[in-house]
């Protein structure tokens, strides 16, 4: 059997590591932690995606793939059952959209010219195939629509956000933390609803519009061919 290489070896490793959401890593003060895993997403956008994408995240200080990564997990919707395990087991997502087969998915029409080769999450990576498997979309056809028409919070709303932020924890400092009423905890609720649909909405309207898109094209095409 041939001996692999120090790279093979690593890249076998990184692999393995990426099927899973979380791994354990050793931490300064020599106790174990838990970090989430990152996965190679390649696809091709236009350059306006690509632009959006480099442009945000020079605009915040970050790389394009935890930009990108940040997208993926707070524009589309929610895929993963219930809630995340303990340790390294992660979420726990469907398994006939993990493991799909023979799926008829929908292009962008054309190919991109720009490729995106980023490590993004693990977690991002397979929200992303799940979405992209149940809308029956690629996922180069997903991430160009979503840089593109993904909505950040304005300043005012940031500001306002800093705000409250600093007004709880002031509000900490100052006296011990109460449990909140079962009317707060509602109020929260209803508010996640809110942005939640709100988000699918947006999210539908994208898709429709994709397909509406694919659709006329095919016309064109099946107007030449005749």
């Amino acid at each position: 059997m041939k001996k692999l290489t120090k790279h093979q070896r690593h890249y076998r490793k990184k692999k393995k590591e990426s099927k899973r959401d979380f791994t354990k890593v050793p931490r300064e003060d020599g106790k174990t932690g838990v970090q989430v895993t990152k996965r190679q997403l390649c696809v091709r956008v236009n350059e306006e995606a690509s632009l959006r994408l480099k442009e945000e995240a020079e605009q915040r200080q970050i790389t394009q793939q935890d930009m990108l990564t940040w997208m993926i997990l707070k524009g589309l919707p929610s895929q993963s059952q219930g809630i995340r395990g303990m340790g390294t087991s992660g979420y726990s997502w469907p398994n006939h959209l993990m493991n799909a087969e023979d799926i008829s998915k929908k292009n962008k029409g054309s190919t991109g010219t720009k490729q995106l080769n980023l490590a993004i999450t693990s977690t991002a990576w397979n929200k992303l195939h799940c979405f992209s498997n149940e809308i029956g979309l690629s996922k180069a056809r997903i991430i160009q629509g979503l840089i593109i028409n993904y909505t950040f919070c304005s300043p005012e709303e940031l500001e306002k956000q800093k705000q409250y932020r600093e007004k709880c924890r002031d509000r900490d400092d100052l006296s011990p933390r109460t449990p909140a009423t079962q009317e707060e905890i509602d109020a929260v609720y209803r508010e996640l609803e809110r942005l939640q649909k709100e988000r699918e909405q947006k999210l539908d309207q994208l898709i429709e519009e994709a397909k509406e898109e694919y659709e006329g094209r095919l016309s064109e095409l099946e107007e030449d061919d005749s």
